[in-house]
């Protein structure tokens, strides 16, 4: 033992001064006693001298399996040095024995160390992937990241077991797996888009979340299925993505629209209305659009957007459009959006007979508005020849809650015969709130026992406003 403890100490020697020797030849001659000369092989990683490091690493990766429980005893060196040469070597001998040592030296405090560690766990590839995929739910980010670091790294034989594992995850952790099969690239990709299509929602939606992130606003013909997916968190998750895609998403949405059943196009109006002013010009586009359903539900979407762009169209809109109901949509949408520009259209709509509503949306988007840009030119229309217009009149007059357009909402009821127009009167006086409306209300009262509701509301509310 003594004898062969000299020949080691010797050969080491030679390895450390190797001047005039055969680096190979000594090798040899040290692997013939390996089991006694590893140890100090191991030993050496920690030297100071970098190149007798270096060499006795060189013997250490040709030392096969008699290296291995030294190396990984060594993995809980107090020398980081040491610890990192034998995270190295593990890898370089393909310990697969080591998985589990490797794991735990995973959550070393020196980022050198885990670095090598990682790079091993990697080269072993199928053997570590079991215990990478169970490390993904370890409490500590540190362990998540390095685990997912080796998962991409090892590649295409980490998806499968990926895959398998999704459903049993938590949240946090599908997430993080879902991650590493976008980090995997092309070899994961058609199983990360066979995920949009299992049957477990929650790996649906994540795989959603992953599919976007890879792919961006290619992914949205993948993606648009899900709108309509039996999960309210999986269409809301959609919903969402292509929200955000802007002018883009709403151009592809829009596309859609026309061969859409009516469930359908639910969702996508909805989706629509939050992907935001870069798609005005799109939508404004589509209010030239063949079928009026399709035209209205746009306006609305123009008018909860609330892009100034929109005014200009959606003035044309409630002029011009064929149909009363997109006519009256776009006369809210201008009302939503604001833009003092619309008050003109809106009290020519509200002055157009043929609307053939009577509460027009009209009447509601100019009492957005400061009373005193268009209550002068809507005053007149209390005496229009046709009852709607008069309605209409009222209903804008009263919605302003202006006290100063009580006298002329006093007159009209005296000459008003129409019984609807005449109740809308009353209730725009009680709006108004103007005490000078209360002896004539009251004389109302007295005779009108059919309107004695609606004329004890309206003085109610004259009385809260005095």
């Amino acid at each position: 033992m003594s004898r062969t403890r000299d020949t080691i100490t010797d050969l080491i020697r030679q390895l450390r001064d190797p001047a005039g020797t055969d680096r190979e030849e000594v090798a040899a001659r040290i692997l013939r006693h390996a089991r006694e000369a590893v140890p100090v092989l191991v030993r050496a990683l920690d030297d100071d001298d970098a190149a007798f490091c270096e060499t006795a690493a060189w013997v250490l990766s040709r030392a096969g399996a008699a290296a291995v429980p030294p190396l990984e005893k060594a993995l809980s060196d107090e020398s980081a040095r040491m610890r990192s040469g034998a995270a190295e070597l593990l890898g370089i001998l393909h310990a697969r024995r080591s998985v589990e040592p490797l794991l735990r030296a995973l959550l070393d405090p020196d980022a050198g160390v885990r670095q090598n560690v990682a790079w091993a766990l990697t080269r072993l590839g199928r053997p570590a992937i079991p215990s990478l995929v169970r490390m993904l739910g370890h409490p500590g980010m540190l362990a998540r990241e390095q685990a997912a670091w080796c998962l991409a790294g090892i590649g295409k034989p980490s998806v499968r077991p990926l895959v398998d594992a999704l459903p049993s995850l938590g949240d946090d952790t599908r997430r993080e797996a879902l991650s590493i099969l976008g980090r995997i690239g092309a070899d994961a990709r058609p199983a990360l888009i066979g995920l949009l299509a299992s049957p477990f929602p929650d790996v649906r939606r994540d795989a959603l979340l992953s599919v976007a992130e890879q792919e961006g606003d290619a992914a949205m013909k993948r993606l648009f299925p899900l709108l309509m997916d039996r999960d309210h968190r999986v269409r809301a998750a959609a919903e969402s993505y292509f929200a955000h895609t802007g002018g883009i998403g709403a151009e592809f949405l829009l596309g859609r629209l026309e061969k859409s059943d009516d469930a359908v196009r639910d969702a996508l109006y909805g989706v629509l209305a939050r992907t935001g002013a870069g798609s005005t010009e799109r939508l404004i586009a589509t209010l030239a659009h063949r079928e009026p359903d399709i035209r209205r539900r746009i306006a609305r979407i123009l008018g909860l957007i609330g892009d100034r762009a929109a005014v200009e169209a959606l003035c044309g809109a409630a002029a011009r459009d064929a149909d009363p109901l997109v006519r009256d949509m776009a006369a809210w949408a201008l009302g939503s959006i604001g833009d003092e520009g619309a008050i003109p259209t809106l009290i020519d709509v509200l002055a157009d007979p043929g609307m053939g509503v009577q509460r027009s949306q009209a009447a509601a988007a100019l009492a957005r508005f400061p009373a005193a840009r268009y209550m002068e030119p809507v005053l007149p229309l209390l005496a229009h020849e046709h009852p709607l217009v008069r309605m209409r009149a009222a209903l804008a007059v009263g919605r302003a809650g202006d006290a100063r357009a009580a006298p002329a909402l006093l007159r009209a009821l005296e000459a008003e015969r129409d019984a609807q127009v005449r109740v809308r009167i009353i209730v725009s006086l009680g709006e108004c709130g103007d005490p000078a409306a209360r002896p004539a209300l009251t004389t109302l009262y007295a005779r009108d026992p059919v309107h004695w509701s609606v004329i004890r509301e309206a003085l109610g509310k004259i009385r809260l406003c005095t």
